[in-house]
């Protein structure tokens, strides 16, 4: 399994989309935009700054559509693959929107949980 690791911080439309250094799977990389398709060499390290060609690459029209399709998102046939980035992007911002409002009130579960299990001090 091929790894990629992102050289810089990346971000979209005011959203994380890896940081600098960050490890992950061809595959995942690919989910996530920043490699395209076709892209089979593992990437050089975070720190080589004289790495070329990683740069993020757009999704093609029928990456988009397996994305969509995977999501259960809905879409006609003959729409844009413009339409077809937006889509997913707002897919993927409602998903992070999501993993944030669970990260929040898990941390604020466990701010509230002083280990006293209910006893007095």
């Amino acid at each position: 399994m091929a790894f990629y690791t992102s050289p810089e911080r990346v971000e979209r439309d005011g959203f994380l989309v890896a940081f600098k250094g960050e490890k992950m799977t061809e595959t995942e990389a690919r989910r996530r935009g920043l490699l395209g398709k076709g892209a089979s060499s593992p990437a050089p390290d975070a720190g080589n700054d004289d790495a070329k060609g990683n740069e993020a690459k757009p999704l093609t029209g029928a990456q988009l559509r397996a994305e969509l399709e995977n999501r259960g998102i809905p879409f006609k046939s003959n729409t844009k693959v413009t339409d077809l980035q937006k889509l997913l992007d707002d897919a993927l911002a409602q998903e992070a929107a999501a993993n944030d409002a669970g990260s929040d009130a898990n941390a604020a579960n466990e701010a509230g949980n002083d280990g006293n299990d209910g006893e007095a001090a």
